[in-house]
């Protein structure tokens, strides 16, 4: 903190407009300063397990495509020449609090197919689509029922977070209140310098006024060395 401090100091030494109100200085030490940013981090990072137990909850969507080019050869000699597969897929989810998962997707299946002769009796289109529509739900019936393990889990991420929250506050209050301290002791110590410096500046003007006057022998013989 001290050598933060002092940093700040001497970069804005170069600079003789700038005022170092106290305002002005805790204000860079909070925002520009490692340990500033060290709070911050340290706070964030108490968020993690929070959001990835409110990420459960998302809304979830997929998608997906596949080709599948089957040549497959029977024994028996049956089967298609070539079959030729497209599948779109496409689906959500979304899980609650309470255990419950639902689900839906959607899939269309396009095959076009190169058929034998010699089994195309019924006239079979060798291009066909299916389509499947499939709903599910599941329900946590054990040691989540209905949902009462995630509900403990997320007030303790709540506790968590709530307690980083105070202890950021307070480590940012530390930071202002040392921040303080020490502007506090560089201004005392600069006034003192200050001081030290216009008494050192009278003394020698007290020795010069004796020194002349002793030129001049109007002052006692020993007062010279005295001054001096």
């Amino acid at each position: 903190m001290k050598s933060v401090f002092l940093g700040l100091i001497l970069s804005l030494t170069a600079h003789a407009e700038t005022v170092l109100s106290p305002e002005f200085v805790v204000s860079r030490i909070v925002s520009e300063s490692r340990d500033a940013r060290r709070i911050e981090l340290d706070n964030q990072q108490s968020y993690t397990n929070y959001y990835t137990i409110l990420g459960r909850y998302d809304f979830a969507v997929s998608g997906r495509v596949s080709y599948e080019d089957s040549r497959i050869r029977y024994l028996s000699g049956g089967g298609n020449l070539r079959d030729q597969n497209t599948i779109w897929t496409v689906g959500a989810s979304k899980r609650l609090p309470t255990g419950t998962l639902f689900g839906l997707s959607f899939a269309r299946t396009g095959q076009n197919s190169i058929l034998r002769s010699n089994q195309n009796f019924g006239g079979r289109d060798p291009n066909v689509i299916y389509d499947l529509a499939e709903l599910t739900v599941s329900q946590d019936i054990l040691g989540n029922f209905l949902g009462q393990a995630e509900r403990k889990e997320r007030q303790a991420a709540d506790l968590t977070v709530q307690a980083a929250d105070i202890v950021a506050d307070e480590q940012r209050e530390s930071l202002v209140l040392e921040t303080l301290r020490l502007y506090w002791n560089a201004y005392v110590a600069k006034l003192s310098l200050r001081e030290a410096e216009a008494q050192k500046d009278k003394y020698a003007q007290l020795v010069n006024e004796i020194e002349k006057k002793a030129r001049l022998s109007f002052v006692m013989p020993g007062d010279l060395p005295k001054a001096r």
